[in-house]
């Protein structure tokens, strides 16, 4: 079978790879209904798609971004993007355990190009992307994680990348957390 697509005007073979189905949902009754193919081919729907995304304004982009952290926000761990600015704040930008600051500061300050064609937004142009200042990780202190109780689930705080992996690989225990102290202080003087 083949179909024509209406808007380059060529006829594709109706297959998923050059046509992708509108809709399926289940019907009143219960059952799938009848399926729809688009009517334009996938590559029309690409170009158009880029089209519409090169319209659209910095502002526009950051504007989608905030909706995508608030959206993952919200289903991972159940908090909004207010909850974690307010934290943010609470936090003085700073990790909650070891009280680096993080650069990221939830404020558009325009985008970088990273690559040939990747865009990212750039959160904070003034501040530098060095390794961590306390454990020289060459992991760049980043956004600030959502530390949560893997068991309820329940949000605590924000933690940097290495605190957050240090307490989960802890096992989130207090005595694993009391025996590595007490190991790094009996070989101090070491």
């Amino acid at each position: 079978m083949r179909k024509k697509c209406t808007m380059c005007g060529k006829t594709k073979p109706l297959t998923h790879a050059e046509f992708a189905i509108e809709h399926e949902h289940i019907g009143t009754g219960g059952y799938v209904e009848k399926r729809r193919w688009c009517s334009q081919c996938r590559q029309c729907r690409r170009d158009q798609a880029k089209a519409r995304l090169a319209k659209r304004t910095d502002k526009q982009r950051f504007e989608t971004y905030l909706k995508q952290k608030h959206n993952s926000l919200l289903l991972k761990y159940g908090v909004t993007l207010e909850w974690y600015k307010k934290r943010l704040a609470k936090q003085n930008n700073k990790c909650a355990v070891c009280k680096v600051a993080s650069p990221h500061t939830l404020t558009f300050n325009g985008w970088k190009k990273y690559g040939a064609k990747r865009m990212r937004w750039d959160i904070n142009k003034s501040t530098p992307r060095n390794a961590h200042p306390n454990t020289g990780s060459k992991h760049n202190v980043g956004a600030l994680y959502v530390d949560h109780h893997h068991k309820t689930g329940k949000a605590r705080g924000l933690l940097c990348r290495n605190c957050n992996l240090a307490y989960g690989f802890m096992g989130e225990r207090t005595k694993n957390l009391r025996s590595l102290l007490a190991y790094d202080l009996q070989y101090k003087r070491v």
